[in-house]
Order: structure tokens, then sequence, then C-alpha cells
């Protein structure tokens, strides 16, 4: 009997090349662009990121998330200057604050209409339609227009944001006043609890007053000037005060697990390891919506997901889970993905690849790691055990973590050590590495240049490779 075989050597602690390192944030600069007039003189940018995305170009062979996903990017896209005339022409018409404005289209989805996010939050500006709170209806109500419209229209999206703020702020008395408008833009988050409501809105704040400068995924500037606003500066700094003091306890229950996070635990969306000892590290990335709105969506005690960690992109530790106990952040059925990691989002999203490419994130996303690789004795190194992305464990199905520069990020874990050398791998004797068609049973004959007490030997009946669904490990 023959059997289509692909026989692959591996030392147990050997790193394996990931093939989402050519997926990366310099390819998707380099697309082509086009642009499409409207009649109305708004701007639309079109891209074809098909294969940058997802190595592939036949969209037949992808999941349907991810197909869902290239339908709304390859489409015609406004373009950041149409957006921020939309932007200019919702503050006129509902007499609210342009800053404010621009600040959320920014900090949420960085002027992209992607979406909705995992908690329902829709388009530019994040509005929110969930089981507990119909921001979006409330919204679309006040301006008159067909809730769909407010989900997939930037200017009707925008101009429900707008109305909606100017509800939550009608009692103010100078519209000027920036800091007056807190409280309103609080509650136009949407998210579930004052922890993440305020949170998010010192986001905004943040934004207004420090500026940002990034790229679209369309390759335009999306730049927001400095207001450099002494009370901007007040309010963040007494946030950032009170906040120092959930570093030792959560801010709803529990106390965190590592010395500088922040303490935002979930009551709920966890249990228990049953007993499976943490042998793997899984990165995540956030894919639509906020650091704060995560938070929220782990608070959600119907949303069944939760991560141990989140990590923002000014380098900020957040913990909703302790690790003793086991996140829901990338289950299968019949696999004990979540029994045996630790999971930990970070703050990039599908319209923010970019900060993948953010050093304060990444040091502090691989100094968390190093601490529970040393704690759990994790291997450091691309295997299962050892590193892994959310597609990646056994049994999921997800583009997660998008486009994570991979060979950076493990470099850094080993602070900026080179990978086990390959020199250390078994040199196959019989049958050859990569040979095909072989007569039943095998046996296996290696040389092995070091004294290790137990190798891999993977077995897969596909030229793709091994998975647990076409081959077998010894």
């Amino acid at each position: 009997m023959k059997k289509h075989l692909i026989i692959l050597f591996a030392l147990v602690f050997q790193m394996s090349i990931n093939a989402q390192d050519n997926k990366s944030y310099e390819r998707l600069m380099k697309l082509p662009v086009k642009k499409v007039a409207s009649k109305n003189g708004d701007i639309y940018l079109k891209a074809d990121f098909t294969e940058v995305l997802t190595g592939q170009t036949n969209k037949k062979a992808l999941q349907e998330e991810t197909i869902e996903m290239l339908d709304f990017l390859n489409a015609p896209h406004p373009s950041v200057g149409t957006i921020k005339n939309q932007l200019k022409e919702a503050a006129n018409e509902f007499n609210v604050p342009l800053p404010i404005l621009e600040a959320i289209a920014k900090t949420y989805n960085n002027y992209c209409m992607y979406g909705p996010s995992e908690y329902g939050a829709y388009g530019v500006m994040g509005l929110v339609e969930n089981e507990s709170n119909q921001l979006l209806s409330k919204a679309a109500s006040l301006i008159k227009i067909d809730i769909e419209d407010v989900k997939t229209n930037s200017r009707q999206n925008i101009r429900a944001t707008a109305a909606i703020l100017a509800e939550y702020g009608k009692d103010i008395k100078d519209p000027k006043n920036l800091i007056s408008w807190f409280e309103a833009v609080k509650e136009v988050t949407g998210l579930s609890d004052e922890f993440t409501k305020e949170m998010q809105a010192i986001d905004y704040y943040k934004v207004m007053n420090n500026g940002r400068n990034t790229i679209t995924l369309w390759k335009e500037t999306a730049e927001i000037s400095p207001l450099n606003d002494n009370n901007i500066n007040r309010l963040i700094k007494d946030y950032n005060s009170r906040l120092k003091q959930t570093t030792n306890k959560g801010a709803t229950t529990g106390t965190v697990d590592y010395p500088s996070a922040v303490g935002a635990f979930t009551n709920c969306n966890f249990s228990s390891r049953g007993g499976r000892d943490i042998d793997t590290w899984v990165n995540h990335y956030i894919a639509v919506g906020t650091v704060a709105g995560a938070i929220s969506h782990f608070r959600n005690c119907n949303a069944g997901a939760s991560a141990h960690f989140i990590i923002a992109v000014d380098g900020t530790v957040y913990q909703s889970v302790k690790v003793a106990s086991k996140a829901w952040h990338s289950g299968a059925t019949g696999k004990p993905n979540n029994e045996r990691s630790i999971g930990t989002e970070h703050d990039v999203t599908v319209s923010t690849p970019s900060n993948w490419n953010n050093t304060t994130m990444l040091e502090a996303s691989t100094d968390l790691a190093r601490y529970y690789c040393n704690k759990y004795a994790i291997p450091k190194t691309r295997s299962l055990p050892g590193i892994r992305g959310h597609k990646e464990m056994p049994g999921t199905s997800t583009d997660c973590p998008f486009t994570i520069p991979w060979t950076t990020w493990m470099n850094m874990l080993n602070n900026n050590t080179p990978p086990p050398p390959t020199s250390n791998t078994p040199v196959p004797v019989s049958p050859a590495n990569g040979a095909t068609n072989l007569s039943l049973p095998i046996n296996f004959t290696y040389t092995s240049p070091v004294n290790a007490g137990a190798f891999r030997i993977q077995v897969s009946t596909s030229n793709s490779g091994w998975s647990e669904t076409n081959g077998f490990t010894t």
C-alpha cells in the first residue's frame, strides 16, 4: 500500500517561519490606489487588498469572515478629504465642536467606515447598536434616516453622531468649551460601564490635545493638529493619576498578576483551566474597535469572549482575566486551546495595521510575553507549545492577528537574539525530508547534532504542510 506523505523533521524547540511575515504593512503601502469622483464632488478610493491581506488570489479559498472583510475594503471608500468635509458639515449643522467629531473619527476607526466591531459599533464614528445600548437607533431617529444608511453611509454616520452628541449636550451653556462636553462624549461612546466610557472619552481628548498623524489603508495622511489646551491637559493628568490607583486592584474585582498592569477585570466570560498546565502564548488583534471597547465587550456576559490582557498602542497593559483562569480567546471544539494558553489582545485594527510597527506597543507586548514565558517555561519559539497567533491554534477559523510582524516580535521577545540555530535540526537519513509516495510501514532514521531527549516527527498527507486534519505527530 502506498500513501502520499510529506515528512517534516523538527526539534521540539525549533522556530518555524510564519507566512504572515510576507503580508506586511510595507506591502500594503505599495498597493495601487484609484480615485473615483462622485457627482456631488465626494472622492472615493479603491484598491484590491485580497492578496496582501490573505496571501490568496482566489477568494473562494478564504473564510467567510475574510470574504466579508475584503468585499468591504475592496469597494470604493470615502477619502480623508471627503470624511473631513462631512465632519465640518455635521459640526455646523448640529452646533457641536468639530475637534470632538474629528477625534472620534480618528481614534475609533482612522477615518475608515469598516465594521461592525464585536461589540456592535458601526461606521467611522463607532455608533453602538447592541442588546444593552441602542445608541445608533436613537441617533438615526434624530436625523430621520434609515438605520442601515447610518451603518453604511459615512455622511449619515457622522451626522447621526453629531446629532446624538448635541442631544446629550443640549444643556451646555458654552458649546465652545470642549471640557464641558466631556460627560456627553462619554455617553456617545455607547460602552457598558463607567470605567470604559471614561477611558474611551479620555482617549478622544488625548487625540484632540496631543494630535495624531497616521496613514490610512488607502495611503492617505490622516492628521489632527494638537490643541495643547491647558484645561484638557489637567483633565488627562487627573485621569492618569486616578488610573494608577487601579494598578494593583481591578476596576471591578481582583488583583493584577503582572506588576505594571492596570486592573480592568471582567466578572464573566472565563472558567477553570481544569488542571491543564500553561504552555502556550497566543497573540490577537482587536480587528475593529478600541481597547476600551474590547474591555467593555469582555464584560458583557453574553459575549462569550475574553482575553487575559489587552495592550494599548501607548504601551499600557490592561488585565481582564486572571492568568490562573481560562480566558475564552481561541477556543475550538474538542481542543484544549484556552486551557493551555494565555491570550493577549493588541491595539491594532483592520484600519490601523501600522500599529503593529509601533515600538512602544511591541516592547510592552514582548516584555509581557517574556515574563510569562519565563514563569511557565513556555518555549520562546514559533511552535505549539510555544508562541502562536490566534489563527494558528488548532481548529480555529480566523485571520487574527492580521499583519503582525512575527520576525520583529520574536526577536524582541528573545531580547533581539537570533532564534535557535537551524544546525540543531535533526537530519533525516531515511526517508528523505519531503519524501512522497512511500510504502507503509515506514521506519524513520535520522542523525542529530545535539543530545536531545525527544524529537518531533510530523507526517502530512498534503503538500501544504502539516495540520491536525491532514497529518499526525509522533
